[in-house]
């Protein structure tokens, strides 16, 4: 893991790779990943941010532990592939920061849009786990079916915005407030 770190430029990969930040402490990548890899986040209490105006190339991001900043320039991805989150906390710090085709699927952990919009194909959620909107919005724009066993929480919406698919669902058997 590293201390508080930032690193900038582009980040060739040539294989997937594992990013972590020790407890209380935060890694910055300002720059943009190439390569079309997987990566891996693993806290165990730190802060991994992306941040910057160059989109990343990802063919997986997996978010197993730690706390997780996207604060790429609005409209710029973060995450240009699918996102998994198998335990842990997202935080949007600006707008559309995932890629519109993406699948996101949370078996464990947070979501926390924090007032920003984003679209995606398709968003599925474990009971136990939370998406908190804070007046943003969650669109899912995908043909795929969604399904939400999650609590939702904020003063906002998510909104089925899909072009009718033949088969395509969205369930919603969590709670909200």
């Amino acid at each position: 893991g590293v201390g508080n770190a930032t690193f900038s430029g582009t980040m060739a990969l040539s294989k997937g790779v594992t990013l972590t930040a020790d407890v209380d402490k935060s890694a910055t990548f300002s720059g943009a990943f190439s390569g079309n890899q997987a990566v891996t986040l693993d806290g165990p209490g730190g802060k991994v941010v992306f941040s910057g105006g160059t989109g990343n190339d990802f063919s997986l991001m997996t978010i197993n532990s730690g706390f997780v900043d996207f604060n790429k320039n609005a409209g710029v991805n973060a995450v240009d592939s699918d996102l998994i989150i198998n335990n842990g906390s997202l935080t949007w710090q600006n707008r559309n920061q995932i890629a519109d085709t993406a699948n996101v699927t949370v078996h464990g952990g947070t979501l926390n849009l924090a007032g920003n919009r984003e679209k995606i194909n398709t968003l599925n959620m474990d009971v136990g786990t939370t998406l908190t909107l804070a007046f943003g919005s969650f669109e899912l724009g995908g043909s795929g079916d969604s399904v939400i066993n999650g609590t939702i929480s904020g003063s906002a919406a998510v909104i089925d915005d899909r072009d009718p698919q033949p088969g395509s669902k969205f369930y919603n058997s969590g709670s909200g407030t």
